[in-house]
């Protein structure tokens, strides 16, 4: 958006797996991407899960090291030394950099630094934080160096920002001795592209969206197209990944308290009430299958198996039509660092409701653009119950919600403030780094001279 180039490097990367703006006709595309690392294990025996992903960082890391420091610095200005300013500056336009951008691990920071530029680190949350399961000595042995190493690496980075005002307050509690940095680290909320959510999809586009859906989900609008007056539903719909904290249980109890009102009838209005369980879904995930289980055990026992639809993992067309479809967005995560999801769903004039701790608490107006909760299947059915009751509200609170993203959330503020701080860290590494590099790539240039002088005199 800003006419930076942008080029990401990581250790996995899978092309049906993928953002939209990577894939082949995406506004950056895979050739964008590179890959170093893949062949590096993600588990060794089911274990060591961090010491592995850290390893990848590493060596994706090291690989850039080398190819910013010696193809895009060192072999370019011996290049323009020689005159061949094409060469030089085609080796700069591949593997230059300005300003490094590293998101979420903090461990291969001191390898980044050796590049000679600038490191904005984006911090979603504290990894010591997600590691819960500390139950055994050998794991707080384990964790202890990992999560040390975590405080000292973040500390390397010229510019700290994190996604919400609630990550900073957990931020300063936990890094404490980076209290120094702490006054200066910003908020940068994330964003969505709210293009993708204003394009009207095509019949067909629909219709694919359509098809690609479970079974069960498929067959249930395909009654409600052919007007069956028994299918027409209120869809209650939950976007997360199928993981144990984002709490989708909260969401099947709701639905089961809600069946359970004694004024079920009046708040259906002739329509049943349905839950859709969609997000992202890995199989190569232990956590993702096991989790998958537990809920549909968890809909089997409540009886609600023909009130609830799993749509693991979805295209961005899906997300779209799932938004149209329906009626107001669960959105069930605990204490959660900031949840894009809420975002799309009032953007998408769709009431939210949500727990009433973490991000939240910063992206959603209560009773405004949508409500927030105590953390109990109660309190979120009484929610729900309004929101169906009074079609008339949640219409209002539907527009509420989408002018509110407009104004606040909207990926053009997004990269005014990004373009802000990385024009200041770039201009800022003139004067930091500037002067090193210079001398470095010089006397490398001059080596190379000496070296090509001497075989010419030979």
């Amino acid at each position: 958006k800003k006419n930076h180039v942008v080029r990401i490097y990581t250790a996995h990367f899978d092309e049906k797996r993928c953002f939209s703006e990577l894939a082949a006709d995406g506004a950056l595309g895979p050739e964008k991407v590179r890959v170093f690392g893949s062949w590096i294990p993600r588990t060794v025996l089911g274990r060591l899960h961090v010491v592995c992903a850290v390893l990848r960082m590493y060596y994706a890391s090291f690989i850039l090291m080398l190819q910013t420091l010696f193809l895009g610095t060192v072999l370019a200005t011996v290049f323009n030394s020689f005159g061949m300013q094409e060469t030089a500056s085609m080796l700069e336009d591949r593997y230059g950099i300005d300003v490094i951008f590293c998101d979420q691990v903090s461990h291969n920071i001191p390898i980044l630094r050796l590049c000679g530029r600038p490191i904005l680190f984006y911090c979603h949350y504290p990894d010591k934080l997600l590691c819960t399961d500390r139950s055994s000595l050998l794991k707080q042995l384990y964790r202890r160096p990992i999560d040390w190493l975590e405080e000292f690496t973040t500390g390397m980075a010229d510019v700290i920002v994190v996604n919400s005002e609630f990550t900073k307050d957990v931020f300063k509690q936990t890094f404490q001795t980076l209290s120094s940095k702490s006054a200066e680290i910003s908020v940068l909320y994330p964003a969505i592209e709210l293009e993708q959510f204003d394009t009207e999809l095509s019949q067909d586009q629909v219709k694919e969206a359509k098809r690609a859906f479970p079974l069960e989900l498929k067959e249930k609008l395909k009654l409600i197209d052919e007007g069956e007056s028994k299918a027409k539903c209120h869809f209650l719909l939950s976007i997360n990944r199928f993981e144990r904290k984002k709490n989708l249980s909260l969401a099947v109890y709701a639905l089961g308290v809600l069946l359970q009102k004694q004024d079920y009838e009046s708040v259906r209005k002739g329509k049943t009430v349905c839950l859709i369980l969609a997000g992202g879904y890995d199989p190569r995930l232990e956590e993702n299958v096991e989790y998958m289980k537990e809920l549909k055990r968890l809909v089997l026992n409540l009886g609600l198996e023909k009130h609830v639809f799993f749509v693991p993992s979805f295209t961005d067309d899906q997300r779209v039509l799932l938004l149209q479809l329906c009626t107001c967005v669960v959105y069930t995560p605990d204490k959660e660092h900031f949840g894009i999801v809420p975002i799309e769903a009032m953007y998408a004039a769709r009431p939210v409701v949500a727990v009433a701790s973490g991000g939240p608490l910063e992206s959603i107006v209560h009773e405004e653009t949508g409500f927030l909760q105590e953390q109990t299947p109660q309190a979120f059915a009484e929610a729900l119950a309004k929101i169906i009751q009074d079609e008339t509200r949640a219409f209002k609170i539907g527009v509420s919600g989408r002018k509110h993203v407009a104004a606040k959330f909207s990926l053009d503020a997004f990269a005014d403030q990004l373009d802000q701080v990385c024009a200041k860290m770039a201009n800022d590494a003139q004067h930091k780094y500037g002067p090193t590099l210079f001398f470095f790539s010089l006397v490398v240039a001059l080596i190379a001279s000496l070296y090509i002088y001497m075989q010419a005199q030979q």
